[in-house]
């Protein structure tokens, strides 16, 4: 549960994520080692793949259904960590991979990492566009679903678990305001086990939680559109204290923790 941090900790946490996560403490891994293991990889985003596939290798020898859901800031490697478990995955039952179809005008047809990993990936742009008959769906950017309805996404997940099926969700957990998008509550609510990668701050270097997006060289406005696609030429990782949004109160620490 949450607990009291030390002063030199309090900092570690703010108070967004705490109120987010808060509640399902118990479910959520936070991975916030960000070495570099070869190009592209980090310890991160080994850690999460090399747990991925322990969960799914328990829940498919139990014939049991799992929903795992993979959250984070942008840069902290969540496809990247897509990219890594699909591959590995494909000799366990039929796998499906979807990326967003907003998405494909960033990167194209395929699912591509910043760091330059890619697999093939269908697309999608409500749930009712992937094939629920896979045994094991992964399904990244779900943040960009806002089609359905959290009714909808819950059902969806809620029947994939009741049929003995695997689901991996990634997507952003928060927007570039500090707040959740509408889909992250359902996904954290519903999943068996959750995983947050963190970014590094690219002011300062600190873990960094949120996405900030860049206009004109400002930061955006409170009011500006929720979605914009886009990558480094729009947006930047940065931790509570660096980010900024035009018209909103600074982020703050949390006085506690997790």
């Amino acid at each position: 549960m949450i607990k009291e941090l030390s002063p030199e900790q309090k900092i570690i946490y703010p108070s967004e994520v705490v109120a987010l996560y808060g509640p399902f403490v118990d479910r959520t891994i936070f991975l916030e080692d960000s070495t570099e293991m070869w190009e592209g990889v980090n310890k991160n985003q080994l850690q999460a793949t090399e747990e991925i596939l322990r969960l799914v290798d328990e829940a498919l020898q139990r014939g049991e259904g799992l929903t795992i859901s993979l959250l984070g800031n942008m840069f902290s490697g969540k496809t990247t960590v897509v990219c890594l478990v699909a591959p590995e995955l494909s000799d366990r039952g039929e796998v499906g991979v979807y990326k967003h179809q907003k998405d494909k005008s960033r990167t194209g047809e395929p699912l591509v990492t910043n760091a330059g990993l890619s697999i093939e990936a269908g697309h999608y742009g409500s749930i009712e566009d992937v094939d629920n008959d896979k045994q094991i769906l992964i399904i990244d950017e779900f943040q960009f679903n806002t089609i359905d309805s959290v009714k909808e996404i819950i059902d969806f997940l809620q029947k994939r678990k009741e049929e003995g099926k695997i689901t991996i969700i990634s997507q952003l957990d928060f927007n570039y305001r500090r707040e959740p998008w509408q889909t992250t509550l359902p996904l954290l609510t519903n999943a068996d086990r959750i995983f947050v990668l963190r970014a590094r701050c690219e002011n300062c270097g600190q873990p960094a939680e949120f996405p900030q997006r860049e206009v004109n060289g400002r930061p955006a406005h409170v009011d500006d559109p929720e979605i914009v696609v886009g990558g480094k030429e729009a947006y930047s990782a940065r931790c509570w204290c660096c980010h900024q949004v035009g018209g909103k109160e600074p982020g703050q620490p949390s006085l506690t923790g997790f």
